[in-house]
């Protein structure tokens, strides 16, 4: 959804247990400090982050909070950023970014020597659900 040329800058969405901390849930696990380090650099470089995660309510709040004692500060919390909002005259349920970052992510490519691969994939998972 994010678009670089319209508007200058990139657009990460970084999950919080399991990436900006180990997953201790429903607590708080220890800081990944080099992915911390890392996004307050491209933050400091004129890029948007978003907090992009399945907490809420208190323990969403704590997680924000967490991060701003790191010195990590969001553009957008579960949410897409203002601007985007504008540009596309919506606010879609789907978080719009350039990068996502998250432990539970897969990468897709629709390319035919991939193809093999997704279908061997997809075969293995729906036969372990199967057993």
């Amino acid at each position: 959804m994010a678009d670089t040329k319209i508007l200058g800058y990139r657009v990460i969405a970084v999950d919080f247990d399991g990436c900006l901390c180990t997953n201790n849930w429903p607590g708080i696990g220890q800081p990944n400090r080099q992915l911390i380090r890392t996004l307050k650099v491209a933050r400091s470089r004129g890029n948007k982050l978003i907090l992009w995660t399945c907490r809420e309510g208190d323990a969403l709040n704590e997680a924000v909070k967490w991060c701003a004692r790191h010195g990590l500060q969001f553009d957008a919390v579960n949410d897409n950023l203002p601007e985007m909002n504008e540009l596309f005259k919506n606010n879609s349920r789907k978080v719009g970014a350039d990068i996502y970052i998250d432990d539970k992510a897969m990468r897709v490519e629709y390319t035919k020597t991939e193809s093999d691969f997704w279908d061997g994939l997809f075969e293995r998972v729906a036969g372990e659900e199967d057993a």
